[in-house]
Formats: C-alpha cells, structure tokens, sequence
C-alpha cells in the first residue's frame, strides 16, 4: 500500500492537518490534502482523522494511506462531479456526511421524474459515496451552505426526528435591504405553505394549516443601504426567513419571489443573500455533538466577513 509518513515537529504546532499534509506529503495541494482525509486516508496517532482544519500537536504521527479503497474510478468520478459543483465536505464518517452547498443546486429532487432530469446535492453525494444518501433537512436552491445527510434511511429518521424537535442549533447569515431599526429581537409570523404555488404565505392565527415560525436574530453589520443579520431558527418552515424579512419591509438583497415593491436600484445580487453559517446536532449513533461551521461565499462577504465583522 502505497502511503506517505511524518512527524510533526514543534513549529508545526497547532497546524491545520491540511495545511500540514500539502506542505509535508504527496498531496502537494489543499484541495488534495482534504480529499485524502474526508475519504478516510489518513490516520494521526494510528486513529483516522476525518477533520481537515484538526489542530496538530508536537510527536504526532501522520500517515496517508493513499491506495485505501476509496479512490476507484466512480468515487474519483463523483469527487470530481462534486468539485465541478463547488461542493464541499465539512465532516464525513459511517453515519453522517455534512457538506456546503453551493447556490443553483437543489438540496433533493421531490419527484421520481425530477430525480431523473435534474441534478441535486443528494444525487452529487451518493454518486461519490457509492451509495445512497438521505437528507436530514433542505435549504433553498439558492441558498448556500451547510447541509446534512445520513448514509442509511433509519439514521435519516433519527436526525430528522431532532429537527422536529427544534434540537439542532441552525444559524444563518443574511443581507436585507435598508436598515433595520432595531440591533436584535425575535420575529414571530404565522405562515402557511401553499403547494399549488410553492411559496410560503403570510396567514393569520387560526387560517388553516398556519404555523407559527419564530428566529432570534441580531445585527452583524451595517453596510451602505443595507443590513446584515445573523438569523437563529426556532422554528423552520421553508423559505422562513425570506418571508420574516419580507413582512418587516426589508427582503433580502436578491430576492425574487418575497418583496412587496422592486428592489431599490442598484441594490441587487444574482441570488437571495442567504447562507446556512452554522449547526450543530447530535449525531444518530453516537449522541456526539457535533457542531459545524461554514463561512459565506464571495458573493456575500463583500457585504461582510466573518474574520473582520465588516
């Protein structure tokens, strides 16, 4: 088995592990680096390490077994599929796969015939992992960020049973028109999905099939003409937020479907601003707490940026 060994060494302390493998190994780049250790190629201290932003210690020993199975021709074949698509992959393991998703690509198809002519996250994952995927929740098609799948259907059941319980901490980061009066609150709306139109409609408590959905959010920024807000579900009702944000008299920038009135000028974007920042579950074997974190693309860090909070 062909394979790569080192040592870290004192300089090297707390050194990401992909950092280190593309300085230290065959992998030669990041990007190689993480496809190593998410297909579970690589070992520090004799335990498969999975994490690639994993802080490394002084004396430890990395190995990267790179003729583990894992890098035949289909997974090769839907890794690059998944690359095309910008699609990362936040944490993997026999249970559970966390990934980014990118704008433009549907989380799941929701028909047989939809399955057949559209691609989707869940079929991008399932071609690379040589088996089928189930998700544990949705975000929009545009809509990036971080999304959950398990690797069986009963371990999908579970995690979707945490959703349905609010369990999982889900945090968002979006960009409204204006600005918004207040720093930090709580948006409460009572909502009702209509599936002959796929939107989500304001309602009134007692319409039929209304729910209540509820967030916590507080202000991150304050560009020229707009807000940015970090959203924290309580509920989560599809399309809730750009419908919270809609009511108030400020939808996102981008949006299409929920505005009242078009866009000021010159305040637009080729999407919704909308980005799943942060989650944590527990995990459906395990009951590990895992807790995730995927910053915004570039189309919304020009309005801010989590490293320097504008």
């Amino acid at each position: 088995m062909s394979s790569d060994r080192g040592r870290v060494d004192e300089a090297a302390a707390g050194e990401r592990l992909d950092r280190w493998l593309a300085a230290h190994s065959q992998a030669s780049s990041r990007r190689k680096a993480q496809q190593a250790i998410t297909s579970g190629k690589v070992q520090v201290d004799g335990e498969v390490a999975r994490e690639p932003g994993l802080a490394l210690q002084p004396g430890q020993e990395v190995v990267v077994a790179w003729s583990q199975p894992g890098t035949s021709r289909a997974h090769a074949k839907g890794r690059s599929r998944m690359t095309r698509a910008g699609v990362e992959v936040l944490h993997l393991d026999e249970q559970v796969v966390v990934v980014n998703k990118p704008a433009g690509l549907l989380t799941d198809t929701a028909t047989r015939a939809q399955r057949r002519e559209r691609d989707s996250l869940r079929k991008q994952l399932s071609a690379r992992l040589q088996q089928p995927v189930w998700p544990a929740h949705r975000i929009d098609r545009d809509t990036t960020g971080i999304v959950a799948f398990a690797r069986s259907e009963a371990l999908a059941d579970a995690l979707r049973a945490q959703w349905a319980k609010r369990t999982p901490d889900r945090v968002y980061v979006a960009v409204l028109e204006g600005q918004l009066d207040s720093d930090g609150g709580t948006w409460a709306d009572w909502m009702a999905w209509d599936p002959t139109a796929r939107l989500q409609k304001p309602a009134r408590q007692g319409d039929a099939h209304a729910v209540l959905a509820q967030a916590h959010y507080r202000v991150l920024a304050r560009p020229k003409r707009a807000t940015v807000v970090e959203v924290r579900l309580v509920s989560g009702r599809r399309n809730q937020i750009r419908v919270h944000a809609m009511l108030r008299g400020h939808p996102l920038v981008g949006e299409r479907q929920y505005r009242r009135s078009p866009p000021p000028k010159g305040l637009t974007a080729r999407r919704q601003l909308l980005h799943a920042w942060q989650l944590a579950f527990d995990h459906p074997l395990t009951a590990e707490r895992l807790s995730i974190r995927c910053d915004p693309p570039g189309d919304l860090r020009g309005w801010w940026s989590p490293d320097t909070g504008a």
